[in-house]
């Protein structure tokens, strides 16, 4: 009895005090119940917070801008819960009523990009770009608020390729005192690189010697390690479209050498591939320069990367692998080949460099005309380049029915691969063997880190999927990351290059 006492007298005050709370929602003047609210979501005690906004919404005594800080706080409680439809419903609701004051409309609109933001693909960032905006555009504005709004939309006029626009907000930012000087070096960085994404060569190159300046007045911390790296890599990279390859070598090498920088690093392994693309630095090994063209099933888990510490943990004669990105969030490859063949599309870096192979992502919604259509359109470019095209058939999203959404997809990329004459990395069929013909509960969740992506354990199993495909030899006895055992790498090796041999 004396633990179920101790249950009943622990839980009393709890629910007097959400009886109470919920009651004083309706009761006590408004403006308290906002402060209440304010300091449930400081907290971030959602469970409290929505009943108390709830009931404060249904009082007839609120004026519209007290009922927009109310919606505005449910909507966080919504977002806090992913329950983004809900949230985009409020945000319009609280944008569109009459009386809402400024502040409130920016907040809401500033919750929107950030949920939109997460999504990628340029439809949401599109909407990004729209909520920011329209924030940008209110009156009577903190210069914090405005600040937050001019960094969030800054990443999407860069993939939404508006460069002019993406300048004039980052010269704003530059200017804004509520910018601290770590984050000023990253944009100025920025404004050197919307030149290089334009070919403007010597222009970048001004915008990045000011970069470089700046960086030396900060105190170094890892953001500036990576961001003095960045300016390294480009202002390389523009002395090598420049035609300049005595100055593209040194700057290149010279990020190497750079603090906080590991073989692992994004800028030493991009340095790298660019030397040896151009034949700048002579190759101990064979090298397989690979450009990865894909989104979040290419970028979770680091996928290119994995690739690399495979091939260079492989025994002598098999050739070391580099990868290259052209790779963003929610983005397939219709959508990166109907951008066209620019300097900065998946199509132009596709043509500007000698790559031995490209590997680019299916996912499970496209169908069979598409990929028609779209695997015609890569291996025509990829072979008139004289290099091979390698199809990487990404994760399905794990509410689709088992089997069989799964084994057709798969089944979809074995038909148009062997229709082309094109390697495929079939990622789906070595999950399956890894899930088995009923999975349950654990057994199906153990590859996922969410509702579609790959966890550590689903990214290493794809990426021996992707280094069988590049090289044809198995990844048996290869380098494995610590999120597995010895025993797991090698079961998973061994499944990768069984699902490899049935592909073909």
């Amino acid at each position: 009895m004396r633990p179920l006492f101790f249950l009943i007298f622990w839980l009393l005050p709890c629910a007097l005090y959400f009886q109470s709370t919920v009651a004083a929602a309706q009761q006590i003047p408004v403006q308290e119940v906002l402060r209440e609210a304010t300091q449930l979501e400081a907290q971030q005690l959602w469970d409290d917070l929505r009943p108390l906004t709830q009931q404060a919404l249904e009082r007839v005594d609120i004026s519209p801008i007290d009922r927009a800080k109310l919606m505005l706080l449910l909507a966080k409680v919504e977002a806090a819960e992913s329950a983004d439809s809900r949230v985009f419903a409020l945000v319009e609701q609280i944008t569109q009523q009459q009386g809402t004051d400024p502040l409130t409309k920016a907040d809401a609109h500033l919750l929107a990009a950030g949920i939109y933001s997460n999504y990628g693909g340029q439809p949401s960032w599109g909407k990004v770009r729209s909520a920011c905006a329209a924030v940008l555009e209110l009156n009577g504005l903190d210069e914090g608020r405005k600040t937050a709004a001019r960094r969030a939309i800054v990443p999407a006029l860069l993939v939404l390729r508006e460069y002019n626009e993406a300048r004039q907000t980052l010269s704003a930012l530059l200017a804004s005192p509520e910018v601290p000087s770590q984050e000023r070096v990253a944009f100025q960085t920025l404004v050197g690189k919307t030149f290089f994404l334009q070919d403007t060569l010597d222009a970048a190159l001004a915008e990045l010697d000011k970069a470089a300046v700046l960086a030396k007045k900060v105190a170094r911390s890892p953001e500036t390690d990576r961001t003095t790296a960045d300016i390294q890599l480009l202002t390389g990279l523009c002395f090598l479209e420049k035609g300049d390859s005595v100055r593209a070598k040194e700057h290149l090498l010279r990020v190497t050498a750079l603090p906080g920088q590991t073989p692992a690093s994004a800028q030493t392994r991009e340095a790298l591939l660019r030397l040896k693309l151009r034949k700048l630095i002579p190759e101990d090994t064979a090298t397989m320069k690979v450009l990865f063209i894909g989104s979040s099933h290419t970028i979770r888990g680091n996928v290119p990367l994995l690739v690399e510490q495979l091939s260079a943990s492989a025994p002598a004669g098999v050739p070391r692998i580099l990868g290259g990105e052209h790779v963003r969030m929610g983005t397939g490859m219709k959508t990166f080949w109907d951008e066209g063949d620019a300097h900065d599309t998946a199509r132009g870096k596709i043509a500007a460099e000698p790559w031995d192979a490209v590997v680019v992502e299916t996912f499970f919604k496209n169908t069979a005309e598409l990929l028609d259509q779209y695997l015609a359109n890569y291996a025509g470019l990829v072979w008139g380049k004289g290099s091979q095209l390698v199809v990487y058939e990404s994760p399905v999203a794990k509410a689709q029915t088992y089997p069989k959404v799964f084994a057709d997809f798969h089944r979809l990329n074995v038909s148009f691969t062997r229709k082309f004459g094109l390697p495929l990395a079939p990622s789906v069929h070595a999950w399956m063997q890894v899930f088995g013909e009923s999975p349950r509960g654990d057994s199906f969740n153990a590859l996922y880190a969410d509702w579609i992506h790959a966890n550590m354990k689903g990214a290493y199993l794809s990426a021996c999927c992707i280094y069988s495909s590049l090289t044809g030899t198995s990844a048996e006895g290869l380098a494995f990351p610590s999120e597995l055992s010895a025993e797991e790498a090698s079961s998973f090796q061994k499944t990768a290059w069984r699902a490899y041999l049935e592909s073909r």
